[in-house]
């Protein structure tokens, strides 16, 4: 077999590792970024189903605590599911949201103190869940570029 032929073999080799590395790298970046924006407008549709809960419960206030509350953790739950998938700026929207309904109490982790929130928390956690939402649509919508 020619010298040539050889080298020729050698290189397609080299070539041929150099792209399957390529490739390998674009189809993770690609899944990472397919993960992180899958579940988003179901989450937003949840959230906002929850704050609607939330704003009826202040309306009446002192027999909607309760509600107010079980609006309250819901959307705790689905911020903490959805905050992975989050870029920066709407990540601090979330971290003061979760500020709010949790605690972190002397040398202890994060603690729910949901019963403990007065009327006004309530008011300024639905105000920074709308920031969110409105800021999580925007950017769904950025990036839907069809």
């Amino acid at each position: 077999m020619p010298i040539w032929v050889q080298n020729i073999s050698y290189i397609a080799s080299i070539v041929g590792v150099v792209l399957t590395v390529f490739l390998l790298i674009l189809t993770k970046s690609l899944r990472k970024a397919y993960r992180n924006k899958a579940r988003v407008p179901e989450l937003v549709g949840d959230i906002k189903g929850a704050m609607h809960q939330l704003i009826e419960a202040l309306g009446n206030w002192p027999t909607g605590k309760i509600d107010a509350i079980d609006a309250a953790s819901t959307i705790l739950a689905k911020i903490n599911n959805m905050n992975d998938k989050l870029k920066q700026p709407e990540k601090d929207i979330s971290r003061q949201i979760q500020d709010i309904y949790q605690k972190k109490a002397f040398f202890k982790r994060k603690t729910n103190v949901l019963h403990s929130l007065t009327k006004e928390d309530f008011r300024k956690s639905y105000t920074l869940l709308n920031q969110l939402i409105t800021q999580v649509q925007d950017s769904l919508l950025d990036s839907d570029w069809k």
